[in-house]
């Protein structure tokens, strides 16, 4: 990760276990990207916290689906 993107440690304190804004901005945007691509759409435009999450859950759970297809279908061919 970039040292622009990290949490300082008083942002550390403030957010607990959570992303920075920034981080979180930086995965929500890859994750609707990635979420256009491979269901056709985008969601909505939220801009809250728990919107932002759900859209980065979604995207992290299609591309898992994704790599674990991909993994058996190269199992099956050998």
């Amino acid at each position: 990760m970039k040292p622009e993107n990290r949490s300082t440690p008083d942002g550390q304190r403030k957010t607990g276990g959570q992303l920075n804004e920034r981080s979180l901005d930086i995965l929500y945007n890859a994750s609707k990207r990635f979420l256009a691509v491979e269901v056709g759409r985008i969601d909505a435009d939220n801009t809250t916290r728990e919107a932002k999450e759900m859209i980065i859950s979604k995207a992290t759970k299609l591309y898992f689906e994704k790599i674990t297809r991909i993994n058996k279908t190269i199992k099956n061919e050998n």
